[in-house]
């Protein structure tokens, strides 16, 4: 008999898991602490000629710690779903020992930093303000297609969901939410083309 899913969580999948949701209960815990965590965290963009406001670790901080912040529970429920359900078998892909857990957690981190860098560097208008676990999530579904079928994998499960996000892009097609569609795409690139290199450089089964 299969097990559930959730069965059997890699330490890997819970490393990143469980600081996602320490801070979603923040502002419940203790709202000065989640104030300065949002300020810390959250990726600014500003318009031409408009003042990045000040963050309390820097300026590069966000890149990666932007994963911790979400914009309502529908938010938080969709990219601890993939971060849980793709993360589990990705994160078995690489190994359940130290250097597998690290490898994969990496992994994560890169495709979170590339997204959000992408987001960055292409971000034409007024100020934005972008949080969510969705660029690292972007890499894992990139991830489960290269692991489940190689290239036709990568791009039965990868395309439509590039595709997706730019029609969100190129129609303004109305989201609860802002979408950083273009760190979704720089997400889901990043996660196609670093997999290879990480599963070797940290001992993936092949």
């Amino acid at each position: 008999m299969r097990q559930p899913v959730f069965n059997n969580m890699p330490a890997g999948v819970l490393i990143l898991a469980g600081p996602i949701i320490l801070a979603a209960l923040l502002p419940w815990i203790s709202p000065a602490l989640n104030e300065w965590l949002f300020e810390a965290s959250v990726l600014v963009m500003t318009g031409p000629g408009e003042p990045a406001p000040p963050q309390p670790l820097g300026p590069l901080a966000p890149y990666l710690l932007h994963i911790l912040i979400h914009f309502g529970l529908l938010h938080l429920v969709l990219n601890l779903t993939i971060i849980l359900s793709a993360g589990r078998l990705v994160a078995a892909r690489f190994g359940t020992d130290g250097r597998g857990t690290l490898g994969f957690v990496l992994f994560f981190l890169a495709c979170s930093a590339c997204g959000a860098l992408a987001e960055t560097v292409f971000h034409q208008g007024g100020m934005m303000v972008m949080g969510g676990a969705s660029t690292g999530a972007s890499g894992l579904i990139a991830a489960i297609g290269w692991i489940s079928a190689g290239w036709r994998g990568l791009i039965r499960f990868a395309l439509p969901w590039i595709g997706f996000n730019l029609l969100i892009g190129l129609t303004g097609f109305a989201m609860p939410i802002q979408i950083g569609w273009i760190a979704h795409i720089g997400g889901t690139l990043a996660g196609a083309a670093l997999l290879p290199a990480f599963l070797v450089l940290f001992g993936g089964r092949r």
